[in-house]
């Protein structure tokens, strides 16, 4: 699973984490396991998702995106 994002300007991959996401992290099974579906059944289905930009401050703070 790779989480990313395309700008709808350029189409340029946006991805949300720091690491190369093609290789198998535990990260990426728990957020797979864990993170999504909270954030689907907390969030999306309420409204009060603003999508993944906060995060990506966190998860990746030298990317210029």
């Amino acid at each position: 699973l790779v989480l990313a994002e395309f700008s709808g300007y350029t189409g340029a991959p946006h991805e949300t984490f720091f690491f190369d996401q093609a290789k198998e992290h535990a990260f990426s099974y728990w957020v797979t396991a864990e993170a999504l579906p909270a954030i689907y059944w907390r969030s999306m289905l309420k409204g009060t998702w603003d999508g993944p930009g906060t995060i990506r401050k966190f998860t990746n703070p030298i990317s210029a995106n």
